[in-house]
């Protein structure tokens, strides 16, 4: 990853996942207490609860036999006897009254109280926390407390922003009443389809195993000048693409189709009016890149002659990520480079910690101590780069024999799946498995024109076969036919849409993109 810093989302979120501060978490709070509570909730929604580690908060719903939504809440964990529910005021009755519903004989009491939750998000201000109930939140870390932070709150558009990205269910914005639970992130951030079963788990269960959701959240990279109700229907060549959740800038959150569901897609909108739109999977922001990203920003200010702000994005990327050892090479370079000798030293020293296989470490160590006049140290360290090197090339001696006796292994095993598949289209010549198998292993050999033959016969007698589209591209591609690979990808894509194909249309989409 080398990102653009004007679309650098985690440097447009910076105030929020690093610096961080504190957002009113609105809704009503339920009391759950008895030996019970723990059962009766696992039994009753769609997460794990008996996962839910003590201190921790997880988010959850209930749902009717059909599979449509009553409510979500996030639920908080004390003991196994005890947890809290918060729930949105618009939902709270409804959740409530579900549980109430199936609470025959068990020991459990439920009791609404009055009081104010709170959440933390943000490296350093979780820094600054203690106590509260830990999970994830809109993708980053968090904290939920009872206890008022002493710490800046969140910027409300930024915390948008954040939302929008990971697709964070929000009541009466991209969550409606009694929507199918298939339709909404909840299926991915909250439902357990290991946990048994629950209401409505059966039809759960049998959308996610098919064909997958008819409309599904997504977001649509658009021009920021693009303004969209929220609500509003999208509609393409003539038919409904989807529908408009929110907006932050030139990220759009829509419930789009399944056809159309499929990463990297551009999708002409011709209303509400007309525009482009290119699909993204949901999250698009992940907390994960976070150290990358002020990793490479750093570099960039660096190659800039910008040092100061260089070493600031560094040593943020080191915060994030103790153990990242690019960001430790770097500093150790930008320090020597100011002749900061000995912080450029101990840099390298923590990187050699790090990769106790890495030359560059000792090597950039026995300059520096050169530099400062220190011969003894810098023969030293220039003895561990030279034993370092040798032991770097015993390994790739290692790797290299490795490589080879894996390819033999491969060769082998293709041969005897060519055989295979020779014998059963001498007994069926029109076998759809065997000639796309062949083709496959005909394409792995760089015999295209075969593999081509093959392919298209598998496509000939079954015409939906997504991954023939897939691999029969892939062949015109190599075999330098890049219009008929167009040709093949485009159709390839429309039909694994159809289908609810979504890894092979993806697959087709960037293979598309890179032609």
């Amino acid at each position: 990853m080398n990102p653009s810093l004007s679309d650098n989302l985690p440097l447009l979120l910076e105030d929020i996942v690093f610096e961080g501060g504190y957002f009113d978490l609105p809704g009503k709070l339920l009391h759950i207490k008895g030996s019970d509570a723990e059962v009766f909730l696992n039994n009753q929604t769609i997460n794990n609860v008996s996962k839910l580690e003590a201190a921790t908060f997880q988010i959850n719903a209930v749902l009717d036999i059909s599979a449509k939504l009553v409510g979500f809440f996030h639920l908080l964990k004390v003991t196994n006897q005890e947890f809290y529910l918060i729930a949105h005021e618009d939902l709270f009755d409804s959740v409530v009254e579900r549980l109430e519903k199936y609470l025959i004989a068990e020991d459990v009491e439920l009791t609404v109280v009055e009081k104010q939750l709170y959440g933390v998000m943000g490296l350093r201000a979780l820094k600054k926390t203690k106590g509260g109930f830990r999970a994830q939140y809109a993708g980053e870390e968090c904290v939920l407390t009872f206890d008022r932070p002493a710490l800046a709150q969140l910027d409300s558009q930024k915390f948008h922003l954040l939302k929008t990205l990971t697709g964070y269910p929000v009541w009466g914005e991209t969550i409606h009443e009694l929507e199918l639970v298939n339709n909404t992130v909840l299926v991915d951030l909250a439902y357990d389809k290991n946990k048994g079963c629950f209401l409505g788990q059966e039809t759960v269960a049998k959308i996610e195993t098919r064909r997958g959701a008819a409309f599904k959240p997504v977001i649509l990279a658009v021009d920021d000048r693009q303004e969209l109700d929220q609500g509003s229907t999208l509609k393409g060549s003539g038919k409904k693409l989807g529908k408009v959740l929110s907006q932050a800038g030139s990220f759009v959150l829509a419930s789009i189709n399944r056809e159309s569901r499929i990463d990297g897609l551009e999708l002409n909108i011709e209303e509400p009016r007309p525009f482009s739109a290119r699909v993204k999977y949901l999250p698009l922001y992940k907390d994960t890149e976070k150290a990358d990203a002020y990793y490479h920003f750093g570099v960039e200010q660096f190659q800039k002659g910008n040092e100061a702000k260089a070493e600031e994005y560094l040593l943020k990327a080191i915060e994030v990520d103790p153990v990242y050892e690019d960001p430790y090479e770097s500093l150790g370079v930008l320090y020597g480079r100011q002749e900061r000798f000995q912080e450029a030293i101990d840099y390298m020293q923590k990187l050699s910690e790090l990769n106790q296989k890495s030359v560059m470490a000792h090597t950039n160590m026995s300059l520096y101590y050169m530099k400062m006049g220190e011969i003894e140290k810098a023969e030293e360290q220039k003895s561990k780069a030279m034993v370092k090197q040798f032991q770097q090339l015993g390994d790739e001696a290692e790797a290299k024999r490795r490589v080879e006796e894996e390819k033999k292994r491969e060769k082998a095993e293709l041969e005897k799946r060519e055989a295979m598949f020779r014998e059963v289209l001498d007994i069926d010549p029109e076998d759809t498995l065997a000639n796309y198998g062949l083709g496959e292993i005909f394409f792995l050999k760089g015999n295209f024109s075969l593999s081509i033959e093959h392919l298209q016969k598998a496509i000939e007698h079954k015409k939906n076969y997504s991954v023939a589209w897939l691999a029969l591209g892939k062949s015109f591609a190599s075999a330098g036919e890049k219009a008929k690979a167009k040709e093949t990808f485009r159709k390839g894509i429309e039909i694994a849409g159809k289908n609810g194909d979504l890894m092979p249309a993806n697959e087709m989409q960037r293979l598309l993109g890179s032609l």
